[in-house]
C-alpha cells in the first residue's frame, strides 16, 4: 500500500510541470519562507504572538533533533535508493524515516494551534504542513509512512512544548491560576 500511494502520488507530478514545480517550491522554498517567518515573529511580533512563535521554535527544535536521532539509529532507504518512483528533486541517498521536513512542519503548525488563539494562522500553517507532506511524496523522496510518523512526531513535540510556558493571555488578561506563570 506504501508503494502505491507513493507511486500514484509521484507519477502524478512528473506528469504535470506545474504540479512537479509547485511541489518542488513547497518542499525547498515555502519551508523556509515559513520558519523565516517563525523566526522573525520570535523577535518582532507582539507579546502574545512572540510566546507563541516561541513556542513553536520549541517544538520545531525538539522535532529536529528526535527526528535526526531516529533516522541515525535506523537508517530506512528513500523510495529511490530501493529503485521505487523518481527523485524530482537532488537528494542525498540518506536515511528517510522520518521525514524531517514533515516533522518541522506539523510541530511548528500544531504547536501554533495548540498554544495560539485558533485563528486562520494555524488553519494557514496546517495546510502548508500538509502541502509539505505531500511534496515529499509526490517528489518521490519520502514514503507515505515517512512523512506519518514525521506528522506523529511534530504533532507530539508541539504537545510536549506547548506546557513548558504559560500560554498566552488573552487579549488585556493577566496570569492567573488558569494561565500561571512560569514559577506559578
Amino acid at each position: 500500500m506504501d508503494d502505491k500511494v507513493l507511486l500514484l502520488l509521484n507519477t502524478s507530478v512528473g506528469h504535470s510541470p506545474a504540479l512537479l514545480w509547485g511541489a518542488r517550491w513547497v518542499s525547498q522554498e515555502l519551508s523556509w519562507l515559513l520558519w523565516g517567518a517563525l523566526a522573525l515573529s520570535g523577535v518582532a511580533a507582539p507579546g502574545r504572538w512572540r510566546r507563541v512563535a516561541w513556542r513553536a521554535l520549541a517544538s520545531m527544535a525538539l522535532a529536529w533533533a528526535l527526528a535526526s536521532a531516529v533516522k541515525a539509529l535506523w537508517p530506512v532507504p528513500r523510495p529511490f535508493a530501493l529503485g521505487v518512483g523518481t527523485a524530482w528533486v537532488e537528494q542525498a541517498a540518506n536515511a528517510s524515516f522520518p521525514s524531517v521536513h514533515t516533522s518541522l512542519a506539523f510541530a511548528v503548525a500544531l504547536s501554533v494551534w495548540r498554544s495560539g488563539p485558533r485563528s486562520g494562522v494555524a488553519l494557514v500553517l496546517l495546510g502548508c504542513a500538509l502541502l509539505v507532506a505531500w511534496s515529499r511524496i509526490a517528489l518521490g523522496l519520502h514514503f507515505p509512512r515517512d512523512v506519518l510518523a514525521g506528522a506523529l512526531l511534530g504533532a507530539a513535540c508541539a504537545w510536549a512544548c506547548a506546557g513548558r510556558w504559560p500560554a498566552p493571555p488573552a487579549d488585556g488578561a493577566t496570569a492567573s491560576a488558569e494561565h500561571p506563570t512560569p514559577l506559578g
